[in-house]
């Protein structure tokens, strides 16, 4: 089961704190919100953390534990390269995991895009084919809107040819790989093994 997303705390450091002073040794408070706060960017934290680097962020957060923060030019690489899979930017971006970029990507509002992928007109247009199964048939529609055919979100996601094969039953751990990566909450298995995809539309 996928694990419900944290809310943020943005909650920007005092400008009296004396920690836009150079040198200035990092305060309790400032710790804090690098924790409550790690899966912004470096740049991002800049605004919360005056006074205080990108680079000076990325190292304070290694020295607390802390996830590796995102710096500009690994967002660039992000950006400038959509027919890339979060697997083939790994190498573009060493230290990252093709999780923490697959997160990274959609937070950024992108998607991967197979170079093979032709479209042929509005998104709403491209209608791919059902199976019969409302879990994975979910995960199709997300695929249409998104523009992402069946071969790419298989290779983005490494399930083989998981939802190219169009499958009747559903198998959980792929289905929850394509929860986290369209951003979805959590996945629901009731009493009775009912699945539900909480995706978190507000």
């Amino acid at each position: 089961m996928i694990g419900h997303l944290k809310l943020l705390n943005v909650r920007p450091v005092s400008r009296n704190s004396g920690a836009e002073r150079l040198g200035e040794e990092w305060r309790p408070e400032e710790d804090a919100i690098l924790k409550d706060n790690r899966v912004l960017s470096a740049k991002e934290l800049t605004r919360l953390l005056p006074g205080r680097t990108q680079r000076a962020i990325s190292a304070r957060s290694l020295r607390l534990g802390i996830i590796k923060l995102w710096l500009d030019s690994e967002l660039d690489v992000i950006r400038n390269h959509p027919n890339k899979t979060a697997r083939q930017l790994m190498e573009l971006i060493p230290g990252r995991t093709v999780k923490s970029i697959q997160w990274q990507r959609r937070k950024m509002g992108l998607t991967y895009v197979p170079l093979t992928h032709k479209p042929t007109g509005p998104k709403s247009d491209r209608k791919l084919t059902r199976t019969g199964n409302p879990v994975v048939d979910s995960i199709i529609t997300r695929c249409e809107e998104d523009g992402i055919s069946l071969t790419g979100i298989d290779r983005e996601l490494g399930t083989g040819h998981y939802f190219q094969s169009k499958p009747k039953t559903a198998v959980l751990s792929h289905i929850a790989k394509a929860v986290a990566f369209f951003g979805g909450r959590a996945l629901l298995i009731d009493e009775v093994a009912n699945i539900t995809i909480d995706w978190n539309d507000v």
